[in-house]
């Protein structure tokens, strides 16, 4: 039985890291995210259904974890319930069928994955390399490094030895989706980027205050790389998620260690103080750090056009919510109805820059606008 146990927990171990070296290394132009989802969906299946093989034929005997199942079981049937009163139930059909094939193996992985310290550790540090390889692929881009790669016969993977490196797509720096240049790594977008690379970093100080001496200064790289990623990438979320992840993540596992005495905080202090001290300066006096804490900035600024647009589409959720408080307008929906319930300054906004608004930009006024209070309910259950 035991033998059972570790071939199935390898099993889902590899199948964890597979999908996060490929939705790192994938990359097709003009798909970037619909190709990294259909890519990992397929690892995602095959570990799955190899997984119910071992459970039903091979006899595994596993410890379920049901007070996961009921929470996601009841938020499940209500968003299909949704589609009965939404006004285009195929759009929450179409939902619904895009991300169960990535939410059914996350929730596999939940019930029935118990790893253990060594399984962990091996899944953090691919984490830890593997993201941070995003925001250094970023960084090629950002300083046109690809022709001094390529001098060097540099071949990671066959993405940077090509035979023109200047003329090739990648060693530019490309534009988004808003005609500025940006280094939008192997993502499409500087703002999805931003969000894979920005887990090397609680990841990565967690190893670097753990790990042995030589382990530990390993770990310091890719930490380093994700975080000059984050600054030259000058993406406000990827600046919330940063604070957000030190600020909650990190010092929770930080007492955590201090609590169990794995650590000292004395070790901690050694690695983050000057981390942080030469983090402030690089803020304050280099030109990227100074463009990247004007952005930041933006964030607070009542009158940038992407904060008003957000404060637009926030006013028009709940002006949503109000009409439909118990049930919402039905799962996907909200972009059926924002037409409707938008400003009339939102909608001059939208014209000049001929774009539209078919999310909240705010996971639970996204929720609470499709699915109502019950809704709602079980989301926050769930978390």
């Amino acid at each position: 039985m035991k033998d059972k146990n570790t071939i199935f927990k390898t099993l889902i171990e590899v199948t964890i890291i597979l999908c996060l070296v490929l939705i790192a290394v994938s990359k097709r132009y003009f798909e970037f995210i619909w190709w990294k989802f259909f890519i990992v969906y397929i690892v995602c299946a095959i570990g799955c259904l190899l997984g119910l093989y071992m459970i039903i034929f091979k006899k595994w005997d596993f410890t379920f974890r049901y007070r996961i199942l009921l929470p996601f079981s009841l938020l499940t049937f209500f968003s299909l319930l949704s589609f009965i009163w939404a006004y285009n139930w195929y759009k929450g059909f179409r939902l619904v069928m895009t991300f169960s094939a990535g939410v059914v193996p996350f929730l596999f992985i939940l019930l029935f994955y118990q790893p253990e310290k060594y399984s962990l550790r091996r899944i953090l540090f691919v984490l830890t390399f593997i993201s941070a390889f995003t925001g250094f692929y970023g960084i090629v881009q950002y300083h046109h490094l690809c022709e001094l790669l390529n001098k060097f016969s540099f071949n990671l993977l066959g993405i940077f030895l090509i035979k023109n490196p200047s003329a090739h797509p990648i060693c530019i720096l490309p534009a988004d989706q808003y005609g500025q240049a940006s280094p939008i790594s192997t993502f499409g977008l500087s703002n999805f980027a931003a969000e894979y690379t920005i887990m090397a970093l609680p990841a990565g100080f967690i190893l670097l205050i753990t790990e042995k001496r030589w382990m530990s200064l390993l770990s310091a790289i890719p930490f380093l790389l994700a975080l000059y990623y984050l600054i030259i990438s000058k993406n406000r979320g990827g600046y919330m998620g940063f604070l957000f992840s030190f600020a909650f993540g990190i010092g929770f596992i930080v007492l955590k260690f201090i609590k169990d005495r794995k650590v000292s905080f004395l070790s901690i202090a050694k690695y983050l103080v000057p981390s942080l001290a030469i983090f402030a300066l690089f803020l304050a006096f280099h030109p990227s750090g100074k463009g990247a804490v004007s952005k930041f900035l933006t964030s607070f600024d009542l009158n940038h056009p992407t904060v008003q647009t957000r404060l637009h589409a926030w006013k028009s959720a709940l002006d949503m919510i109000k009409d439909h408080p118990l049930l919402g307008v039905g799962i996907a929906n909200y972009e059926i109805y924002s037409w409707k319930y938008q400003t009339e300054k939102l909608e001059k906004m939208t014209l000049a820059t001929n774009t539209r608004v078919d999310k909240t930009h705010n996971e639970y006024l996204q929720v609470l606008s499709e699915l109502g209070i019950i809704g709602f309910g079980l989301f926050l259950w769930l978390l």
